[in-house]
């Protein structure tokens, strides 16, 4: 099985690359690409195609220009009726009202990462139909916010703010290995398959878990913030695919 990738110079697909190796082929184009560049026949070529969608930007101008982008290549996809097409998205689309989101749950994004994320599935879910699915990630760990922390430390003490009880908040983690499972168990699996999916492990852990897990060197902070609230993913439908894997 080949697959062809949009997007393989976002950090997600650095992460899981090397992990994809149960396919045939796996043809990458970087974020920039020419469509003009994109094989005629890529239905012909190709059993599935992957789009990472991994531009981060506040700026408006930016995000024009990317739904501007997004909608060529979803009219141009359009015409494959025969090719599953994986949208990499984010659990930001569902924003923090409440936790335990379920893939059927009211997308109410807080911040404009999330928005753009979200307008990008709609444009996705016009034109290209059933043949679409959404994978939603939660946290992808060593690249949220306690991620970058680390990476910016070099081994220094950092802080992560707590509750009261010394408790951080709940997230729902997604690494290289639940990511690159679910991607290819949907390629391979005929059949129906979920048209979105929550894609993370399947128990999740506090911050301070993630930082422990990370390596990092770290102590708490009191906050009494609102804004530490757990937000979680239910993973139902992503447990039924994985019969027999684990995180």
């Amino acid at each position: 099985m080949t697959i062809f990738v949009y997007g393989s110079s976002s950090n997600v697909f650095s992460k899981i690359n090397i992990y994809l190796e149960a396919f045939d082929s796996v043809v990458a184009l970087k974020h920039d690409f020419d469509l003009c560049s994109m094989p005629g026949e890529v239905d012909t070529f190709f059993n599935s195609i992957i789009i990472f969608n991994g531009v981060v930007t506040d700026d408006v101008t930016s995000l024009t220009m990317l739904e501007e982008f997004h909608l060529n290549l979803a009219e141009r996809l359009s015409a494959l009726n025969k090719i599953k097409i994986i949208l990499i998205s984010s659990s930001a689309v569902y924003g923090d009202y409440k936790s335990n989101f379920s893939e059927i749950d009211h997308c109410q994004p807080i911040r404009s990462y999330g928005t753009s994320k979200l307008v990008t599935e709609g444009i996705y879910r016009k034109f290209i139909g059933s043949n679409l699915i959404i994978f939603r990630l939660g946290n992808f760990i060593g690249l949220d916010s306690v991620g970058l922390k680390h990476n910016r430390s070099k081994n220094q003490l950092i802080q992560i703010k707590c509750r009261e009880n010394g408790s951080t908040p709940l997230r729902s983690y997604v690494d290289e290995f639940v990511l690159s499972n679910a991607i290819k168990n949907c390629v391979k699996r005929t059949g129906d398959l979920p048209d979105v999916l929550n894609v993370a492990r399947f128990v999740p852990q506090s911050m301070s878990d993630a930082a422990e897990e990370l390596g990092m060197h770290f102590e708490l902070k009191l906050c009494y913030l609102e804004s530490l609230k757990d937000i979680t993913l239910m993973t139902a439908k992503l447990e039924n695919l994985l019969i027999g894997e684990r995180k």
